[in-house]
């Protein structure tokens, strides 16, 4: 159930830098919510989230190298997991 919730680790060079500063991203599914990914995080990774921030990302219109040359990308959602000084999260 909970990795249901918390995809995967969002990696991006933004939300690199935040995890120095205890500020981890996560990929959500859009009927996520921020007590179930609390939950989650609880579970998975052992620490507890102080706080949590969630961000919906629409769905846009890329260009592909296919002979229709145009696709879209589908709306995600992300979510911003706030944790206590000292605490970490180690991805393997």
């Amino acid at each position: 159930m909970a990795n249901e919730i918390v995809r995967a680790p969002w990696f991006s060079e933004k939300a690199l830098i935040a995890t120095e500063k205890g500020v981890y991203t996560f990929d959500v599914p859009s009927r996520a919510t921020k007590t179930t990914i609390a939950g989650a995080i609880k579970e998975i990774y052992k620490v507890e989230p102080r706080k949590i921030r969630i961000v919906n990302l629409p769905a846009k219109r890329k260009a592909m190298r296919t002979k229709h040359g145009v696709g879209t990308r589908p709306a995600r959602r992300k979510a911003y997991v706030y944790l206590n000084k000292g605490d970490t999260i180690q991805f393997a």
